[in-house]
């Protein structure tokens, strides 16, 4: 009689076991999509997947590659809503655009977009818009006025070529983190690509520092060349969000790291797949950033670099 109570125990104890719920009870599937294998897609992907193995999340993920065809990948989101996985993760501008267009109805968490904003995918920096939130690549511009007064301590004005209808949210955020660290910064408006050079030819005159940021209407191979080599002339320093550009010929840059802003999209993921509500997650931005240092600029500018900035330097080029 006691081995059968025993054993009943035992049996009902098993059931209860089965039916407690898992944190990720709901989840049936997650659909990862990126623009290819490109490298910092790579890294982000790597941090994005340690996030959710740390968590626990042993869902099946279904990974899909972006090609070059536009019908062809239609026909892959068409897939993917099929499946109708409970969360999509997007890697890159591309992948997130097309994600923003086709689907309203399923979780997204873009990751590795530099404008967020200006791409359409939410509406100001540090929310969550219908069904998507995200990890952004923006640099906050306190953290890079920060920067420009231990290399630039005297510099005070920093002049931006913007256009407010893509980047706009920016420039308001910057205006304030420019009274913080008691900077000036003296904005040129711009509508078109072709309004840039007379607006750097304008400000250059004006500012101690030209600052870049993400903008399409600015921003160009032709116009960063054109910009780069009128701040040389008038030895004016440059700094950059990108490494790029900073060995095109900007002083410095700072740019976001990838595989940390991959590790911001997983937490994000995986606040969503423990049932957290959309609308109370925000996107974020880099928690973790990467200097580079452009030596030769430097020099024809007549600076030094003080060591406790050069120290921190991930790359210098000479």
């Amino acid at each position: 009689m006691l081995l059968k109570k025993q054993k009943v125990i035992i049996t009902l104890l098993f059931i209860a076991v089965l039916c407690v719920p898992s944190v990720y009870s709901k989840t049936s599937s997650i659909c990862i999509i990126k623009n290819r294998k490109v490298k910092p897609y790579e890294i982000a992907l790597k941090g994005c997947l340690n996030v959710l193995r740390k968590k626990g999340c042993k869902k099946k993920i279904t990974y899909y590659d972006l090609e070059g065809n536009s019908k062809r990948n239609y026909f892959i989101i068409n897939k993917i809503r099929k499946k109708n996985p409970d969360l999509i993760i997007s890697f890159g501008t591309k992948a997130s655009k097309i994600l923003k267009k086709k689907i309203n109805d399923i979780p997204v968490v873009f990751t590795m977009v530099l404008n967020p904003i200006e791409t359409g995918l939410i509406n100001k920096i540090r929310s969550s818009e219908d069904n998507f939130v995200g990890a952004s690549m923006n640099v906050p511009p306190e953290h890079q006025f920060k920067l420009l007064k231990e290399v630039l301590p005297q510099g005070k004005k920093v002049g931006v070529i913007y256009d407010s209808k893509k980047t706009g949210d920016t420039i308001t955020i910057a205006i304030q983190a420019a009274k913080k660290c008691d900077l000036e910064l003296i904005k040129e408006n711009v509508f078109s690509p072709e309004e840039v050079p007379i607006a750097i030819n304008r400000l250059i005159k004006k500012i101690d520092v030209l600052w870049l940021i993400a903008d399409t209407t600015v921003i160009s191979y032709q116009s960063l060349q054109y910009i780069l080599k009128i701040a040389l002339k008038e030895k004016i320093p440059v700094i950059a969000q990108a490494n790029y550009v900073v060995e095109m010929g900007a002083l410095i840059g700072l740019e976001c790291d990838y595989k940390d802003i991959g590790i911001q999209s997983g937490e994000l993921a995986c606040k969503i797949l423990k049932g957290e509500k959309l609308v109370n997650l925000q996107t974020t931005v880099p928690r973790k950033t990467i200097l580079t240092i452009n030596s030769k600029v430097a020099e024809v500018l007549g600076l030094k670099i003080p060591f406790s900035v050069s120290e921190r330097a991930h790359k210098i080029f000479k």
